[in-house]
């Protein structure tokens, strides 16, 4: 089922490559809720929250996340540069769009072991700019990695999913 909804995702990324850009210029910042799948471990670490940033001289769309549940305390960062960023439907003071982008990341966490690691990753969603300055994200992205502490781990790979809000300055 996770390849045929993988190979429907990059169709549509590839079929609605022309459409035109969807996020506005100009400067970003919200907030944003992230859980994420470990395929190995094939389970959720629960959810995190954090600042989802967009500066307006930089073409990176920005995550910053805590971990703090199950005695667990880590940190996060994202950082993605969207390869597409199209509108889907548009009119009417909202606008639904869609994006398909290369990033990495970044992760620390401290529980009965200090864990860190760092990688890349594909992130594909949608966006929904409303009012013209206020818009809501839902977002996945596949992350592929190498975790170093508290022992290798290559190729470490997981899923993460976004949902989030953000004000358009």
């Amino acid at each position: 089922m996770k390849k045929i909804t993988m190979v429907v995702v990059i169709g549509l990324c590839v079929g609605l490559a022309g459409v035109f850009a969807d996020h506005p210029g100009g400067a970003g910042i919200g907030i944003l809720f992230r859980s994420g799948y470990d395929m190995e471990a094939k389970g959720s670490d629960g959810f995190d929250i954090g600042l989802s940033l967009k500066l307006s001289s930089v073409p990176i769309f920005w995550g910053f996340v805590l971990n703090v549940h199950d005695d667990v305390f880590g940190a996060g960062a994202t950082g993605d540069y969207y390869l597409i960023d199209s509108s889907l439907v548009s009119g009417s003071g909202f606008d639904l769009g869609w994006h398909l982008g290369l990033g990495g990341y970044g992760a620390m966490r401290f529980d009965d072991d200090m864990y860190l690691a760092a990688g890349g990753r594909l992130p594909v969603g949608l966006s929904f700019l409303f009012a013209k300055h206020f818009e809501a994200f839902l977002g996945v992205a596949y992350n592929l990695g190498i975790r170093v502490l508290p022992e290798v781990d290559f190729p470490s790979h997981f899923f993460n999913g976004e949902l989030g809000f953000r004000v358009w300055l």
